[in-house]
């Protein structure tokens, strides 16, 4: 994902190498502070890919609260950049378990969606699936482990029953 689609790639040279120093000719050598947040910010998101392509889902957690501070620190809580952070720490606190913090961080997304792009953008549908999903997979979960008391408590009577077909 682009954040700023007038960032450009600019030749970085330093200022000894150049004699004019005039301010349009500073800005066109050099990056500003914005371009250099907005690459930090491009290597975090190739940083938590990675991480969670290998499946090394703790690290990916801590690369996406810190990509989530930087957004946010960056664009400010009300931007589509901020909003897809809070997606990423949901989607990897939703793998480490913790389904709690998962949970919220997608209601923040979906919040922030909502109000600068709407509910029906595509961007909105994302975390909206993913806490769908998430919510199935508590369920699921659920009926297992109430799957695994009955199959317990019942293994006598499932016994019996299948004595009496045979």
């Amino acid at each position: 994902q682009q954040y700023s689609s007038d960032v450009e790639e600019i030749e970085n040279t330093s200022d000894d190498e150049n004699q004019d120093s005039s301010p349009s000719s500073t800005t066109q050598r050099s990056k500003s502070q914005d371009q250099i947040t907005e690459e930090e910010i491009l290597e975090l998101q190739s940083e938590l890919r990675t991480h969670h392509r290998h499946a090394a889902y703790s690290a990916a957690l801590e690369t996406a609260t810190e990509l989530l501070d930087r957004c946010t620190s960056h664009f400010g809580r009300m931007h589509p950049a901020t909003a897809s952070a809070y997606n990423n720490v949901g989607l990897m606190n939703k793998l480490l378990g913790n389904y709690g913090e998962a949970k919220s961080a997608f209601h923040d997304s979906l919040q922030i969606y909502e109000e600068i792009v709407g509910k029906d953008h595509s961007s909105y549908a994302a975390p909206l699936s993913n806490l769908g999903m998430l919510e199935r997979s508590r369920v699921l979960e659920s009926e297992a482990e109430e799957g695994e008391e009955d199959n317990t408590q019942n293994q006598d009577e499932s016994d019996v029953e299948l004595e009496t077909l045979r």
